[in-house]
């Protein structure tokens, strides 16, 4: 198993925390299309289709990612989360932000 193999493995056990803590609508919101593209001098590179969706989980959710990666994988570890330019979509990415936003509003309540 490669380093990327190994990674995307422990990226989808660290979905499935989410899911099961934030709720399958929250979790795809967010993180749906966020994948892992590289490992390079301890960082881990994640794309995603959303430019505002970067700023949401650099903000929410980066600092816990990082840990659990870390965790597992024995060492510290720096995590970027880029844009990967595509643009397609987007509509139903407005679509699943309001349904998000309406889900963790009555999660709050």
């Amino acid at each position: 198993m490669d380093i990327l193999d190994l990674l995307n493995e422990l990226w989808d056990g660290i979905r499935d925390y989410y899911r099961k803590t934030l709720g399958e609508l929250i979790c795809d919101v967010w993180f749906g299309g966020l994948e892992i593209k590289s490992f390079e001098n301890n960082t881990i590179t994640m794309v995603t289709p959303s430019e505002i969706k970067i700023n949401v989980i650099k903000t929410k959710y980066l600092p816990e990612i990082r840990q659990k990666f870390s965790e597992n994988l024995g060492m510290d570890v720096q995590i970027e989360v880029v844009f990967s330019g595509n643009t397609k979509g987007i509509e139903s990415l407005r679509d699943q932000f309001k349904r998000a936003a309406e889900a963790e509003a009555e999660a709050d309540m």
